[in-house]
């Protein structure tokens, strides 16, 4: 790998980490580009290159990720609020992203994982925990 390559590597690598940690913020192109050391045009460019998706269309489906693991594994928070906080205005617009995503409704996977949850707390809840994180489900 040529340097000039490691540094466009370690610059997308830079945004990807902190639109990881910052999920809640506003994550205009402007920021991101500032992560990344570029000009908001050709950080726009250099991203779909680099992923074949947008950065919108990135951090939605961040959002989404970490909307389907609060549904799966926190029973206390209600369907609304999780929608409000992967950035949509309404549930019905997130209930029909997550379908087309996941291929079933928010509403079935919170109650499927409550009834899941019920079964786990007789089972060690230290294995539920590391299979969630094997499966990927942590933040």
């Amino acid at each position: 790998m040529t340097a000039a390559l490691r540094n466009y590597h370690e610059r997308m690598q830079r945004v990807l980490d902190y639109i990881d940690q910052h999920l809640d913020d506003d994550l205009a192109l402007d920021v991101l580009s500032g992560v990344a050391a570029f000009s908001k045009f050709h950080f726009h460019r250099q991203f779909t290159a680099t992923f074949g998706l947008s950065v919108h269309r990135y951090i939605q489906l961040a959002r989404m990720k970490r909307a389907s693991y609060r549904l799966a594994y926190r029973d206390e928070e209600r369907v609304t609020d999780i929608a409000m906080d992967a950035g949509y205005d309404a549930p019905d617009a997130f209930a029909r992203a997550f379908r087309q995503r996941f291929g079933q409704s928010p509403f079935v996977v919170s109650e499927v994982s409550r009834l899941g949850a019920v079964a786990c707390r007789f089972r060690a809840s230290r294995q539920c925990k590391e299979q969630a994180h094997a499966e990927g489900f942590y933040r």
